[in-house]
């Protein structure tokens, strides 16, 4: 199968129903690891960063016009021992029933390529969990941090042209 001609992947624009679908992704994938989080704060944050031209920016897999997943990139994440580390890839969700099909590989690529459009060509991330599907992808374990009560690893990966 090709996934080119099954999935459709687009950045993420302020259309109210992708922005709020998205947000019910985030919600569901990462509201757990923050207090007081809820969709509504999701979707606000993600209007927010649809501001701006470059960075934040979230890209959305679609299959029949449907979202079935999502991944972004940010500037900075965590406290002072991250610091020196942008930018970073994260937010990558896929709804259940598409896991394992290569969508979230998809959204990586699609991430890449607009990180090569503005000159981008490091970027990391963090995980609690899912460290050994990223190296899979390519990326490099380069520190691990204590985060509340679980350990996250700084992963890197490098873009190439």
């Amino acid at each position: 199968m090709n996934l080119k001609n099954v999935y459709k992947i687009e950045r993420l624009t302020n259309d109210p129903a992708i922005v709020s679908k998205v947000a019910e992704f985030l919600y569901d994938g990462f509201g757990k690891y923050y207090e007081n989080s809820s969709i509504n704060g999701y979707t606000q944050s993600l209007l927010k960063k649809l501001e701006n031209d470059n960075m934040p920016f979230y890209m959305v897999c679609f299959e029949n016009n449907n979202p079935i997943g999502t991944a972004g990139m940010y500037e900075k994440w965590g406290g002072e021992e991250t610091y020196d580390l942008t930018p970073w890839f994260g937010a990558l969700y896929v709804i259940p029933e598409k896991r394992r099909n290569g969508v979230g590989q998809q959204l990586l690529k699609a991430i890449e390529k607009e990180c090569q459009k503005l000159k981008i060509n490091r970027i990391y991330l963090h995980t609690p969990n899912q460290a050994k599907l990223y190296e899979k992808w390519g990326w490099k374990t380069i520190r691990e941090i204590e985060l509340k009560d679980r350990i996250e690893k700084i992963m890197e990966y490098e873009i190439v042209e």
